[in-house]
């Protein structure tokens, strides 16, 4: 009977890995950014997308530069975010 109640431990199971996705939030431009514009903590909002960059690295990207222009309303990926100098 115990061995059916399992071990207490959640765990993911691979049926729910594609729709655990969904429910992720990522970093939104809130605003048209211009290429080599630096970026401020209002320049963004958070939406659920399937991908993107996560809101934990907001503050590893305020205060570098845009190295594409990035559009109201589309996702940030790294590729718009130039290098710091």
């Amino acid at each position: 009977m115990y061995k059916a109640l399992g071990d207490g431990v959640k765990r993911v199971m691979p049926s729910e890995l594609e729709n655990r996705k969904a429910f992720h939030r990522f970093l939104v431009a809130s605003r048209d950014i211009q290429k080599g514009e630096r970026f401020v903590q209002n320049d963004f909002f958070l939406k659920k997308v399937t991908d993107g960059i996560a809101p934990k690295h907001l503050y590893e990207i305020v205060g570098t530069v845009a190295a594409t222009e990035i559009p109201e309303g589309e996702v940030l990926q790294w590729k718009h975010i130039s290098a710091p100098q």
